[in-house]
């Protein structure tokens, strides 16, 4: 992420979250270093990363998951949402 810092870009993740109605759905927490993405619907699922601030921003790496054996089907679905959100603030997603 690029121009943005950790808690600016958590606090407009939340927001945007919020204005898509997903906030039933999707939680975000932000805490030190870390990064935590919850998706709570007919179970949980938790996506963690860490963050590295750099002179540009920050990066966050994909650290691990606990996937809910109900949202495998679905996981495409909030996968897609919630890249929308991500690059409705500017995030660059990498693969």
């Amino acid at each position: 992420m690029k121009d943005l810092s950790i808690s600016e870009f958590c606090r407009r993740v939340e927001e945007e979250i919020r204005a898509r109605d997903f906030q039933d759905i999707a939680s975000l927490r932000c805490a030190g270093n870390r990064l935590r993405v919850e998706f709570s619907w007919m179970g949980r699922s938790m996506l963690e990363y860490q963050l590295r601030e750099d002179e540009c921003g920050f990066d966050a790496l994909f650290e691990r998951e606990r996937m809910s054996p109900m949202h495998l089907g679905f996981r495409k679905g909030f996968e897609e949402r919630f890249e929308q959100i991500l690059e409705a603030v500017g995030a660059e997603i990498l693969r």
